[in-house]
C-alpha cells in the first residue's frame, strides 16, 4: 500500500513541476484571428496577410473611410500569385473608392501579384480626394490585361485622386492598354517624395517610371530609377495634361524625355535624368523612412533606429536630413533621443507602443547634375512598432522558459524507471 501511494505521489508531484514549467514556456496568448484590432487612433492594425484581405473585404463591402496601420512586413505570396489567383485592389472599382488614411508605417509589402482586365489595378484600385496613403513600400508583378485600352495599372495605386506620400515601390507594372505608372496609373490628387525602382511598361501610350497620366494633379519630388517602354513613355510622366510636375528626376538609361507629352495646359519645373554615379554617390535622395520597422529592446536596454534615404541608402545622410524629431507613446514605455540621422531608444518599462519619428530632409534638385539641394520639408508621422522586453529574456523569444520546458521532459522521460525501481 504504501509503494503504491509513493508511486501516485511521485508520478502527481513530477506532472505539477512538468505543467508548471511547461505552461508559461509553451502557452501563448494571441489576438483572435477572425476580426482586426483598433488602436486609440480607431486605425486598423493590420499584421498578416490574412488581416490585410480582411481590411480589403471591408472596404470593398461598403466601409470606404476606414483607417489601417501596418504593424509588420507582409509576404503576400501565399494569397496571390499565378497560381493562387490575382489580388483584388482594395477600392476595386469606383463605387468602393477609398476615402481613409493608410499608413505603412516603412514596412513592406511584397509579392503583390495582379492579372486583371479590370479599368483600376494596384494594391488600391481608386483611391478618393480624401484619401492618403503615406509611408508604404510595395513590390510585385502588376498586370492591366484590358482589351479596350483605357485601363489606370500602378503598383500602388490604379487612380490616384488623394494623396500618395513617402511610398516606394519595385518589380514590374505592365498594361496591354495605356496609362502605366511606377506609384499611380492616373493621378489627379498628389504623389510626392515617392520613388520607383521597376520597370514599367503598355502596349500603347503613357508608360511612366511614377505617374502614366497626370491629369490637373501634382507630382513632386519623385525619382525613378527603372525601365519604361510604351509608345510615348516618360521617365517620370507620361502625359501631364493641365497638371503640374515640379522637382523630380530619372535615370538617365530609362526614357529619353522626363514628361512624354507636356501640354500647353501642363506645368513643368526643374525635370532631369540623372546618371548611376549620382545614384551610386548618393546624391539623388527624394524620401526617407526608418530602417527597420520594428524595435524590441529589454528593460533598461538601447535600441537604435537609422533613417534611409531613398531611391538609394546614403552612407552620410547629414547633407540631407536637416533635423529630426522623435516620441515614444506611451511615454512610460521608453526615451527616445536624435543624432540627426538615427535615433537611441532606451527602454523604461515592459510593454509594447510606438515610436513616432519626424524627419526635416532637403531632397536632391533636379538642375544640372543635381548635386544641389532644395528647401527642406518635413517628412512626418514615421512609426516603428516598439516592444519593451523583461531583463531576464533579452531575445524576447522565451528560451529559458523552454529550456527548462525541455528539462522538465527530461523527468517525465525517467519517471518510469523510476517507478520500475520502487517496486
Amino acid at each position: 500500500m504504501k509503494r503504491i501511494l509513493g508511486k501516485k505521489f511521485s508520478f502527481i508531484f513530477i506532472s505539477l513541476l512538468c505543467i508548471a514549467l511547461l505552461g508559461p514556456a509553451c502557452i501563448t496568448v494571441s489576438r483572435a484571428d477572425d476580426t482586426l484590432t483598433k488602436d486609440s487612433g480607431g486605425s486598423y492594425l493590420i499584421y498578416t496577410p490574412s488581416d490585410l484581405v480582411k481590411f480589403r473585404d471591408m472596404v470593398n463591402g461598403g466601409s470606404l473611410d476606414i483607417k489601417g496601420r501596418l504593424m509588420a512586413d507582409i509576404d503576400l505570396s501565399g494569397v496571390c500569385s499565378a497560381s493562387l489567383g490575382s489580388w483584388t485592389p482594395i477600392a476595386d472599382i469606383w463605387e468602393h473608392i477609398y476615402s481613409g488614411t493608410f499608413d505603412g508605417q516603412g514596412h513592406k509589402l511584397t509579392n503583390l501579384y495582379i492579372k486583371t482586365d479590370a479599368d483600376y489595378a494596384g494594391l488600391f484600385g481608386v483611391i478618393s480626394d480624401d484619401s492618403e496613403i503615406k509611408n508604404l513600400t510595395v513590390s510585385g508583378a502588376v498586370f492591366g490585361t484590358s482589351t479596350e485600352g483605357e485601363t489606370n495599372v500602378g503598383c500602388i495605386a490604379g487612380w490616384n485622386r488623394g494623396t500618395m506620400k513617402n511610398c516606394v515601390s519595385s518589380g514590374s507594372v505592365s498594361s496591354t492598354g495605356r496609362y502605366v505608372g511606377g506609384i499611380a496609373g492616373c493621378n489627379t490628387g498628389t504623389v510626392k517624395n515617392c520613388v520607383s525602382t521597376g520597370s514599367v511598361s503598355c502596349t500603347y501610350q503613357y508608360a511612366a517610371g511614377i505617374v502614366g497620366y497626370n491629369e490637373y494633379g501634382t507630382v513632386t519630388n519623385c525619382a525613378a530609377t527603372g525601365s519604361a517602354s510604351s509608345v510615348l513613355p516618360g521617365g517620370v510622366v507620361g502625359w501631364n495634361h493641365g497638371g503640374t510636375v515640379t522637382n523630380c528626376g530619372w535615370l538617365n538609361t530609362g526614357p529619353s524625355k522626363g514628361i512624354a507629352y507636356n501640354d500647353a495646359s501642363g506645368t513643368r519645373e526643374y525635370i532631369t535624368s540623372f546618371t548611376a554615379a549620382a545614384l551610386k554617390n548618393g546624391r539623388i535622395v527624394v524620401a526617407c523612412l526608418p530602417s527597420i520597422s520594428s524595435l524590441k529592446i529589454t528593460n533598461g536596454g538601447i535600441g537604435t533606429v537609422a533613417l534611409t534615404t531613398y531611391p538609394m541608402a546614403v552612407a552620410d545622410t547629414s547633407p540631407y536630413i536637416v533635423s529630426a524629431d522623435s516620441a515614444v507613446d506611451p511615454s512610460a514605455l521608453a526615451d527616445s533621443s536624435v543624432s540627426i540621422s538615427s535615433i537611441t531608444v532606451t527602454g523604461k518599462s515592459e510593454g509594447s507602443g510606438v515610436l513616432s519619428v519626424d524627419v526635416c530632409i532637403t531632397p536632391t534638385l533636379f538642375s544640372g547634375d543635381c548635386s544641389e539641394k532644395t528647401t527642406a520639408m518635413v517628412l512626418n508621422d514615421l512609426e516603428v512598432s516598439l516592444s519593451v522586453l523583461p531583463t531576464s529574456k533579452p531575445d524576447g523569444n522565451g528560451s529559458d522558459s523552454c529550456n527548462a520546458g525541455f528539462g522538465a521532459l527530461a523527468l517525465l522521460a525517467v519517471l518510469p524507471m523510476f517507478l520500475r525501481k520502487r517496486k
